[in-house]
């Protein structure tokens, strides 16, 4: 029997409990041995991942201020609030201790993002 082919997966961790997972198939060469063969093809996958992530980190970083952003923050002074963000849970811890609080009091010291609205409006019906 000649081991031709291997799989090689791996999972890494993409942040706020998500998990990618990315592998591949590789063809092993007569000559190669299978811990190498192993190695090249996790090295592959690893390299690829951080490929990933920079394009990611680049693609999120934050935009330059342009007039209409500048004008929109000048008329906006309430802190963002956005899904994932500790602050939301802060919110949210809030609206579950105190039943009061509601999505006008909310939005009257906080802007939201949409997830984040929903996030909040779903824990104010939960705690009713």
């Amino acid at each position: 029997m000649k081991l031709t082919k291997i799989e090689v997966s791996c999972t890494f961790n993409a942040g706020n409990y998500e998990s990618v997972k990315l592998g591949g198939e590789w063809e092993i060469e007569s000559s190669e041995e299978i811990g190498c063969a192993m190695q090249n093809a996790l090295n592959a996958i690893r390299s690829e991942w951080e490929r990933i992530k920079a394009a990611k980190v680049e693609s999120t970083t934050p935009k330059e201020k342009t007039p209409q952003n500048e004008e929109k923050a000048a008329k906006s002074s309430k802190t963002l609030v956005e899904f994932g963000s500790p602050l939301l849970q802060k919110i949210v811890d809030r609206i579950m201790a105190d039943k009061s609080v509601t999505l006008e009091v909310i939005t009257t010291h906080y802007d939201l993002t949409d997830d984040a609205r929903k996030v909040i409006e779903a824990a104010i019906l939960l705690n009713k």
